[in-house]
């Protein structure tokens, strides 16, 4: 299997598009590391799906955002594993509002989970990773840094930060042969933005996508796998968009 050989964390995994890259990464033979944070009763459903596929793999509890567990987080991977092969950026959240409406607390709360947590796993990641000369990082972007959506600014902000984070770290990285990439979905079902719950603004999104119909998160799995095996080894500092070709339209903001 194309990924027999690889050991990947995905943050973030205990449910939505994390579990679905958990669930399809083990099929293709990795052993994985399921992260959750405060779901754990969700985390561990996914890890026996996952243990099916990849008896080897494991649940490991962490705070993206808190640089500390971060460290001793990897510090028991590399303990237990001897090695980090891939990381996916995925852990995220999001808060709707209006502009007028935005917090400062919020903001911070989706800064500190989105970009800084990406930034503290990069950072933990690449210490194995350049040792061994090798390794892959994907962060899980969104189309919103670049086609926003109304009432998702802070979101928004925070992606945009993750997507500079990759051509940045690719940049750096490139001579350690660490590639680093984004994936970026379209419109996703999903239970981090509260509006997908509308089915009638559901069934506008979906016939503004050209390949009608809204993704699954099993959708991403696919793409994940390319950039976490062999067959992407000379690809880094890119975006892959995973979006039906939402991207293709301007007007992205039925209401």
């Amino acid at each position: 299997m194309v990924l027999s050989d690889r050991i990947i964390l995905v943050t973030g995994s205990s449910r939505g598009i994390g579990a679905a890259l958990a669930r399809g990464l083990a099929r293709h033979g990795a052993t994985i590391i399921v992260n959750y944070h405060r779901s754990k009763d969700m985390a561990l459903a996914v890890l026996d799906e996952v243990k099916k596929y990849s008896p080897e793999s494991s649940l490991l509890g962490f705070d993206v955002g808190d640089k500390e567990a971060v460290d001793r987080a990897f510090e028991q991977i590399i303990s237990g594993y001897g090695r980090i092969d891939v990381l996916f950026n995925n852990a995220g959240i999001m808060k709707s509002s209006q502009i007028e409406g935005i917090s400062d607390s919020d903001t911070f709360d989706i800064f500190r989970t989105n970009a800084i947590g990406s930034l503290h796993c990069l950072q933990a990641a690449i210490l194995s990773m350049k040792k061994m000369r090798s390794g892959k990082i994907i962060n899980i972007s969104s189309i919103s840094q670049f086609s926003p959506f109304y009432r998702s600014t802070q979101y928004a902000m925070s992606k945009g930060a993750v997507n500079m984070l990759t051509r940045c770290a690719a940049l750096e990285l490139g001579e350690y042969n660490i590639t680093v990439n984004s994936l970026i979905p379209g419109i996703i079902e999903s239970d981090i933005d509260p509006r997908y719950d509308d089915p009638a603004l559901m069934e506008r999104m979906r016939k503004i996508v050209p390949l009608q119909s809204i993704g699954k998160p099993e959708t991403m799995v696919g793409s994940a796998v390319f950039l976490a095996s062999d067959l992407s080894n000379y690809i880094t500092g890119i975006d892959i968009l995973v979006d039906g070709g939402f991207s293709l339209f301007k007007d992205k903001n039925p209401q």
